[in-house]
């Protein structure tokens, strides 16, 4: 077990070869006689649980994502139009921020772009889109920590019916009539402040066209209540509580403990109105001492969604979160699940050990980012 006799150069090139590599480093630890071999992974090789892609936004941001149709959607609403954020909804470094309904990251990471000081809990149920998000927030190393579960009334698993090329849509109350009407009328809305010839020639083919974007997949996924996660990490403050879950905004909601209400500042929910959600939401947000104002923009109109923004109008101090030191773990445990998940890590064990030449030396497989901060000489 001698790290001398190990040839250190050969190992670095032999492992390069391997197509989940990018980068690689290859450090003898002599403190604790083992060899730390320091992985930068090829994301967009990676073998997770659906194809990779990734696009440039206009915004210079590199993000995977499930749906051709969606980044270009996704952009323009979340990007450019700010459409989480109104007059009396703000960010301030500092904040702690959860993103109810991640989808792949795009409200998260457009928190990562406006702020240098802030804690996201991203929470996602499908596990597709579970992974996307996770690569997105590997690849720009943001201050997110993804939780794969649903947030809702009740703690424990539900069906999520999953829309492979309508993500966005995905639900874990399904009535394929209702999306499908919803997304015939949300491209009608875009066309029509565009290009009114595009809406004939479009319901030409509507009927092909939304069938597509709506076969399916079921899964089983696990369900927390946003109170269990606030117990959880004995968070003292919400700065913003951002909700967009395709029909489950009210059972969100019903999962808040009433002690909990008073640390949330601000809620931002998109509301699909099809049973009077809106009324009870705002019924709650207003019994708990919080403003409430309600907007429909373009793209909703004729639809049964809109927006509920609301602020705490009771004291709120920003207080030294208690969580500071368990929130800076959260880091280290992401990391080492995303690795987990969405790298072979039990065939880099074997590479190396079969490049070893049956050395038993320990070794020790650190997934990072990037080499960026890498002592090369030590």
């Amino acid at each position: 077990m001698d790290i001398e006799n190990i040839d250190l150069r050969s190992l670095e090139m032999a492992l390069n070869l391997h197509p989940a590599i990018d980068q690689l480093i290859v450090k003898p630890n002599n403190e604790k006689l083992e060899l730390d071999i320091i992985i930068v992974p090829n994301l967009k090789l990676m073998s997770g649980s659906f194809p990779v892609r990734s696009q440039v936004l206009p915004n210079g941001l590199e993000i995977f994502y499930l749906s051709e149709k969606e980044p270009k959607y996704f952009y323009e609403d979340i990007f450019k139009n700010e459409c989480y954020l109104s007059s009396s909804i703000d960010l301030c470094e500092g904040d702690i921020i959860f993103d109810v309904g991640a989808n792949v990251g795009y409200f998260s990471l457009f928190v990562h772009q406006q702020l240098k000081d802030y804690t996201m809990f991203a929470f996602e149920p499908a596990p597709q889109t579970y992974d996307a998000l996770c690569l997105n927030i590997f690849k720009h190393e943001a201050n997110i920590y993804p939780m794969e579960c649903g947030i809702h009334e009740k703690n424990g698993n539900g069906e999520f019916t999953f829309y492979p090329y309508s993500s966005g849509y995905s639900t874990f109350h399904a009535n394929s009539k209702e999306e499908k009407e919803l997304l015939i009328q949300m491209i009608k809305n875009e066309y029509e402040t565009k290009d009114g010839d595009k809406v004939n020639e479009f319901f030409n083919h509507a009927e092909d066209y939304v069938n597509l974007r709506f076969k399916e997949k079921k899964y089983t996924c696990k369900l927390r209540t946003l109170s269990s996660i606030i117990d959880e990490y004995e968070l003292d403050r919400i700065d913003l509580l951002k909700v967009d879950v395709e029909k489950s905004e009210v059972p969100v909601f019903k999962g808040i403990k009433d002690e909990h209400w008073s640390i949330i500042k601000q809620v931002v929910v998109e509301i699909h109105d099809f049973d009077n959600e809106a009324s009870l939401i705002k019924e709650m947000l207003s019994k708990h001492k919080f403003q409430v104002t309600e907007e429909k923009g373009n793209r909703y109109e004729n639809t049964v969604m809109n927006t509920i923004y609301a602020v705490n109008t009771s004291p709120f101090s920003k207080l030294k979160h208690k969580s500071k030191k368990q929130l800076n773990l959260l880091k280290k445990h992401f990391f080492q699940n995303v690795s987990n998940r969405l790298i072979p890590k039990q065939d880099l064990y074997n590479s190396v050990r079969i490049q070893m030449s049956g050395n038993q030396l320990p070794i020790n497989i650190i997934i990072l980012p990037s080499l960026r901060d890498i002592n090369f000489d030590g």
